[in-house]
């Protein structure tokens, strides 16, 4: 007799499933179904990072420090600082949950991108926040507190420009005498006028920082003609400042002097920087004139019986210097206002920050079409396996039954040929 051959070929396995068809079927659309949203729910939130990529429109020097308008510089990692952070949550009730200290277990950073060109802009360099999505109840809540994060520049800029009012009007305060005072709002229009210059304000602003000029002209012509103080203080203040003002006076003259018996050789060749020269000239002039200023003011009660007393100077000054005090306090308030109606409108209607494509992306995880085919992969396989085993089993089984029942028929025919 010949001995069978035994053994499972794949197509033999193949036809062991297809008995199993349905089986199989029904487990790979529900394991396709529930894998899918086990991932999409369960795993992608665990492993999902919100992120934004964004350009703010301050200068960026070659150590990549960010200089603010008022010329301070700030390293771009302040931005996620803890104290940065504590600020923006406590600056919004939605925030109040948000764990500002858990916020680095979640993965929280930013870096700073910049292009290879050698003459990198502003728009050269983008700035990327990445966080943990599970650092937030939900995705707008997470928009929010990115955004604000991103903002800090612009909001850090615009409380900088609505402080220089308060600003200008305590210094301006601090000025004894309507001679500094004057001074004082002179110099703040100059600084004014180049911020508004390097912003390109609208020729509204710039015209009136020149109708600020003229006026300024008029004030400084009103009071080196009548020469008149507040109180004795500021006289007594300008007695003691011509001293000073007299030792700077001879040091930059004498500077000047030098620069001018240099300046050249006997080929008439320039050896000193014309720039130097103009410099100190126009310093000595400006010393010659606050001096001769301030004599003026001094010389006034030379012919006042009593001198400089603080009855003669109320006598002979006290409302007319009041009434012009008041003039310069009204174009303190001019000052302010271009601070207030030009800059801090600027500022707070021109956005330093620009978002390339949507402000806050989703990633990490998987996507839609990998965790549906790796799920599909997945039921496929389990399908296969659990359609061939049940197969085999009910093979198996029918087999036992089968060689029960001929088992049986054998010993059965035994027992009756043994009869006969």
């Amino acid at each position: 007799m010949e001995e069978e051959k035994e053994g499972t070929t794949f197509g033999d396995i193949f036809r062991l499933i297809f008995t199993q068809k349905w089986l199989a079927l029904i487990i790979a659309v529900v394991i396709t179904l529930v894998g899918s949203l086990l991932i999409n729910y369960v795993y992608n939130p665990s492993k999902a990072v919100y992120s934004s990529t964004f350009t703010i429109n301050v200068e960026v020097g070659n150590d990549g420090l960010l200089t603010y308008p008022d010329g301070t510089k700030h390293n771009y990692r302040d931005l996620i600082s803890k104290n940065n952070l504590t600020a923006i949550k406590e600056s919004d009730e939605a925030f109040k949950d948000i764990d500002v200290n858990g916020l680095a277990r979640y993965g929280l950073s930013i870096t700073q991108n910049k292009s290879d060109t050698t003459n990198t802009t502003v728009q050269d360099v983008t700035y990327t926040i990445s966080i943990g999505a599970k650092a937030f109840k939900s995705y707008n809540l997470a928009v929010e507190f990115i955004n604000a994060i991103a903002e800090t520049p612009s909001r850090e800029i615009l409380t900088w420009v609505k402080g220089l009012s308060g600003e200008a009007e305590q210094s301006f305060n601090e000025k004894i005498g309507n001679e500094q005072k004057l001074e004082y709002l002179k110099g703040q229009l100059e600084t004014i006028e180049k911020r508004f210059e390097e912003l390109s304000l609208p020729s509204t602003a710039m015209a009136r920082v020149e109708t600020l000029k003229g006026v300024f002209t008029t004030l400084t012509g009103e009071l080196h003609t009548a020469w008149y103080e507040p109180d004795i203080l500021a006289l007594q203040n300008y007695i003691y400042a011509i001293d000073g003002l007299n030792d700077e006076l001879e040091v930059a003259q004498a500077a000047l002097n030098n620069l001018l018996s240099t300046s050249g050789n006997a080929t008439g060749t320039i050896v000193v920087n014309g720039s130097e020269i103009a410099q100190y000239s126009e310093k000595v002039t400006k010393l010659n004139q606050q001096i001769t200023a301030y004599n003026n003011y001094i010389k006034k009660y030379e012919t006042v019986e009593g001198g400089l007393t603080e009855a003669n100077v109320a006598a002979n000054d006290g409302e007319a210097s009041k009434a012009f005090t008041a003039k310069l306090n009204a174009v303190l308030g001019e000052i302010k206002n271009l601070t207030d109606n030009f800059e801090s409108d600027y500022y707070a209607n021109t956005s330093l920050v620009s978002y390339e494509g949507a402000q806050v992306s989703v990633g990490g995880g998987m996507g839609l079409l990998t965790l549906i085919a790796l799920s599909l992969i997945v039921g496929i396989i389990v399908a296969l396996v659990v359609a061939y085993i049940v197969a085999k089993c009910k093979t198996s089984k029918v087999n036992k039954n089968d060689n029960g029942n001929q088992e049986g028929a054998q010993a059965k025919a035994a027992a009756t040929s043994d009869e006969k």
